[in-house]
Formats: C-alpha cells, structure tokens, sequence
C-alpha cells in the first residue's frame, strides 16, 4: 500500500521491539534511518519485524474468526457484527486497520531482508539467522494476505490475485531453505522463550511453504514438502506477546477471554478436548468462552508440527490410503492426550480430516481458509473474502 510506505518508514520498527525481545533504549529521541544502516542494528529490525507480525496475527485469528464463526460477537462493536454477520463492507474501520497491519507487517519484514543485505552485503546477510527469519515473517504475513482477501494490490501496484501473493511467500520460504544449511550450526534466533536452530527455522520454512502451497491448491507440492517426518519433530514456532505494553498483549485474550466482545462459535464449543479448550457458559457468565489463551502474555504458535501431519494425512486420502492417514491423524490425538480414532471409508476420512484441523488450529486463524477449501455450505449466501477497504480503493491510483 503506497500509503503504509509514506507513513510507517522503517524508522519506526525499533518502537515495536516488544514481544519479550525489547531493547533498552536510553535516549529518547527519534531513531534515524542511518542508524539502523549498521550490523548493531539488525537484531533491533528482526525483533521489529516480529513484533509487528505478532500484531497482524491476533487481529487475523480475531477477524477471520468472526468472518467463519469460529468466534461470534457478543458485544458492542459494530465492525465486529458485520464480520460475524458475513456482509463486511468496504468502510469497515476494523478490517481497514488490520489490513494495514497486514500489510505494514509484510512490508517491514521485506523491507527490513533487503536492508540487512546492505548492511553487510548479499553473501553475508545470506549466512545469518537474522536475514532468514526475516524472510520467515514475510511469508507467513503474505500467506495471510491473500487467506482474507481475493487478490490484493502491494505497495500501491495493481491488483495481485491471490495465487501470486501465495507464489511470493513460497518465494521467501524457499529463500529460506536455500540459505539455512550454510548457516553456523552455532547461530540461533531468540524468539521469547523459543531458541530455534538453523534446522528448526529449516523446517519452519518448509512448513510455511507447505501451507501456502496447500491454500493455493497444491496438494502434492504441500505434502512433498512436508514428507519427511523427522524433520519437524516436536517443532513450535510462536507469535510472542507480553504484558509489557499495551501494543503487546494478546488481544485474543481481551476481546475473547477477559473483556465479552466475541465468544466461541457453535460449531467450536466442544468440551472433552483439550485442543480445544472452552469454558461453557454459567449462570453469571451466559457464553461460551475460549480459554487457549488465557492471559495477556499467552503466545499463539504459528506452525507446529502437528500441521505436518495432517497435511500428509489429507494427501493420503486423495491416495485412497486411509491406513497412512490414520497413522498421522492419531500420532496428533495421542500428542493431546486423546484415544485412537478410526474409519472405514474415504468420505469419513475426509470428514475427520476436517474436524481435525478444526479442533488442531482452533483460534490460529485457518478455519475461514479451510471453510472455503473444503466447500463448507456454511457460506452459502455470505462473505468468504473480506473486500478490499475503501482506504486502499481511494488512496491506490492503480486500482
């Protein structure tokens, strides 16, 4: 968006080094740009880039949330009950500010890979950590993009349909996993209370790449990407937040937990999983109330490994081998704790594909893209896209 170049330059990421990564800055005055033109620099403009993905990411889960009914509103918002409502129009204050961070998010992330590369020179940039995981963010900044909107301009260019946003994530991904094996085995990216290896962010980056391909239809691309179990095992990657500052919190726990602006859908109020944890309404509390993150500090995983399988698992099934996707699907309910499953035929394997990744990826912000996969009539007759804001339509010439 040309407007987000104007007024949100690179100048200002060191004021969004929060998520448990924050600096102690001691003069107060404004960061020049030439300042961040140094190696010191760098892991202030990761910590940035995080952070500002950190903040895209919980309105994503809040708005495509009310957007499939994973969440429903309970409370005061107007912009919320459009979202729930499914007819989301182009001045909806709410969704114009998060496309924003959407998009501030990706461009910063992009943004900021290029200027590592000046700093310390193409070759360099290519061997630290820092570089890779600011590739890492803009993909998944783009996957979400082009999840909520069908087609999207970048940088006040014309509009992109969704495909090519999603090309341009795995372009960063495979970046990634180009560079990460020259990497020194003894460099590490800290990530709150996370430290990822190079091979960790190597499979982060698969797993991204596999996501993309999976939402832009490519099925057999995904799987080849996520093939070889032992690559992700036991893997996390989190959206970290604190209770540092305001701009740090987890606003899923506000809006869905602490303040009842949104409360669970009725398709996700489930009890006896643990994936899924809902608190059931009482006589003074009469909604039902998610409890995954139950404090301002809660973080939010981005990918784990658990997405692997069931990746795999839903290219089983398009095998017709129910036995392989049982093996994955039941690896994912022993890991919570949960009995066994099984079926005997390919319609209910893919309906307990669907109802896995519901309860797997509750309040991660892939319902509403699963929904329009899997041709869910549950959007008959409403919004499966957000529109494109008034604010991008006014201020783009290119549209």
């Amino acid at each position: 968006m040309k407007v987000l170049r104007v007024i949100i330059p690179i100048v200002f990421i060191l004021l969004y080094v929060g998520c448990k990564q924050s600096l102690q800055v001691e003069n107060p005055n404004q960061i020049t740009d030439e300042n961040l033109n140094q190696s010191t620099a760098i892991p202030a403009i990761v910590a940035g880039i995080a952070a500002d993905f950190a903040y895209e990411y919980q309105w994503t889960i809040i708005c495509s949330g009310l957007l499939s009914n994973e969440l429903i509103h309970i409370g005061s918002f107007p912009t919320f009950r459009e979202m729930h409502d499914g007819n989301v129009q182009d001045n909806n204050t709410t969704m114009e500010d998060w496309y924003g961070y959407i998009q501030r998010a990706r461009w910063v992330a992009e943004n900021g890979a290029e200027r590592i590369k000046q700093i310390v020179g193409e070759d360099s940039a290519r061997k630290m950590i820092e570089y890779a995981m600011a590739r890492i963010y803009a993909g998944f900044a783009l996957i979400h993009l082009a999840d909520m909107w069908d087609g999207s301009p970048i940088d006040g260019g014309p509009l992109i349909p969704r495909a090519q946003i999603y090309d341009r994530a795995i372009a960063h991904f495979t970046e990634v996993i180009n560079i990460v094996d020259g990497l020194p085995s003894t460099r590490t990216f800290k990530n709150g209370h996370q430290t990822l290896t190079p091979a960790q962010v190597k499979a982060i980056a698969y797993l991204g790449r596999a996501r993309a391909k999976l939402h832009k239809g490519d099925l057999t691309g995904a799987y080849n990407d996520v093939a070889n179990p032992a690559l992700f095992t036991n893997l996390r990657f989190d959206a970290v937040y604190s209770e540092n500052t305001g701009r740090e919190n987890n606003l899923v726990y506000i809006y869905a937990y602490d303040r009842p602006e949104v409360a669970v859908g009725p398709r996700h109020q489930i009890q006896g999983d643990p994936r899924v944890p809902v608190q059931s309404p009482t006589s003074t509390r009469p909604y039902w109330r998610q409890a995954k993150y139950p404090t301002r500090a809660a973080d939010i995983p981005i990918v784990e490994w658990q997405e692997a399988n069931l990746i795999r698992a839903e290219y089983f099934y398009t095998q017709g081998n129910i036995t392989s996707a049982l093996s994955e699907i039941n690896q994912n309910r022993r890991a919570a704790g949960l009995s066994d499953t099984t079926v005997s035929d390919l319609p209910s394997l893919l309906n307990l594909i669907r109802e896995e990744r519901k309860r797997e990826f509750f309040l991660e912000g892939m319902y509403l893209q699963d929904l329009r996969r899997f041709n869910d009539p549950f959007l008959q007759g409403r919004m499966a896209f957000f529109p494109l804001g008034r604010r991008e339509k006014d201020t783009n010439p290119n549209l």
